[in-house]
C-alpha cells in the first residue's frame, strides 16, 4: 500500500505542476477575469478525479495480486468465475420455469 501512495503523490504532484501553469495560460489567453485562480480550481477537479480512478485502479491490482499471493491462481479464477456462472445457470432455470408454468403456455395447463 505503501507504493500506493507515493505513485498517488506523484501523480498529483506531476499533474498539478504541469496544468496550472499550462490553465493559466490558457485563461490569460482566453481573457478570463482571474486566471490563476480558475486555473487552480480547474487542476483541482482534474487532479481529484484522475487520483481517485488511480487509487481505485492500483487498489484493485493491489487486492488481486495479494489475492492471488495467499490463495493461488486457479483458486481466484474459479471465485471470480463461479459466482457469474452459478447466477446464470440460476437465472436460465428461472426463465425455463416461468416460461413453462405461464398460464396459456406449452407446459402444464
Amino acid at each position: 500500500m505503501e507504493s500506493i501512495n507515493s505513485l498517488v503523490a506523484l501523480f498529483v504532484l506531476t499533474a498539478t505542476l504541469s496544468l496550472v501553469p499550462v490553465l493559466y495560460l490558457y485563461y490569460v489567453v482566453k481573457g478570463r477575469p482571474r486566471p490563476l485562480r480558475s486555473a487552480v480550481h480547474k487542476t483541482q477537479e482534474i487532479v481529484a478525479r484522475w487520483a481517485v480512478w488511480l487509487v481505485l485502479a492500483l487498489a484493485t491490482l493491489y487486492g488481486l495480486e495479494v489475492m492471488i499471493d495467499r490463495w493461488g491462481l486457479l483458486l481466484v479464477i474459479a471465485t471470480m468465475c463461479g459466482f457469474p456462472a452459478a447466477f446464470g445457470v440460476v437465472a436460465l432455470a428461472m426463465l425455463g420455469w416461468r416460461k413453462r408454468f405461464r398460464p396459456g403456455g406449452t407446459g402444464h395447463g
